[in-house]
């Protein structure tokens, strides 16, 4: 029911559009022509004011209000576009910042808190072979990269 509000705007305000201005024109003939009757003899008698204004002002308006509901159809449309044109952006600038190793897992190329090969590994300790971050021997991955080969899950050291 509530899936694509903005098209359903759009169809209503084209239903609506033609539905005025059928309503517009047959009231301009029913109201616009007074008949009068004197015996058998039929007269009619136009009203040339209410004939204009149900003929020609009544689609005018019918159309104008009709293409401002439209035109909010169109906005609701385009601005869930654009939220997710925004969504498909943000995830290739993730996608831009990964990279992939040759087992086909992502890690990121710029990791925080990377530690150089000369820093000494503390007691109970392991640093990851992909991206330097030294972490608990006793992890099955690292926890930066999700590498999750050698010296990971070996337990801790004593």
């Amino acid at each position: 029911m509530f899936d694509q509000p903005g098209s359903k705007l759009k169809t209503t305000a084209k239903i609506l559009f033609w539905f005025n201005l059928v309503l517009c024109v047959f009231l301009a003939f029913v109201l616009g022509i007074e008949k009068h009757s004197h015996g058998t003899y039929v007269e009619k008698e136009v009203h040339y004011s209410v004939f204009f204004y149900f003929l020609v002002l009544g689609p005018i308006f019918s159309y104008i209000s009709s293409l401002i509901l439209y035109g909010f159809g169109e906005l609701i449309e385009n601005s869930r576009m654009s939220g997710l044109l925004n969504t498909v952006k943000s995830i290739n600038e993730f996608q831009k910042k990964q990279m992939i190793d040759p087992n086909g897992q992502y890690f990121d190329s710029e990791p925080d808190n990377v530690t150089t090969d000369t820093e000494p590994v503390p007691e109970g300790q392991v640093r990851c072979p992909r991206c330097n971050r030294i972490q608990n021997a006793d992890r099955a991955f690292c926890f930066e990269c999700g590498y999750s080969g050698e010296p990971f899950n070996k337990g801790p050291k004593a």
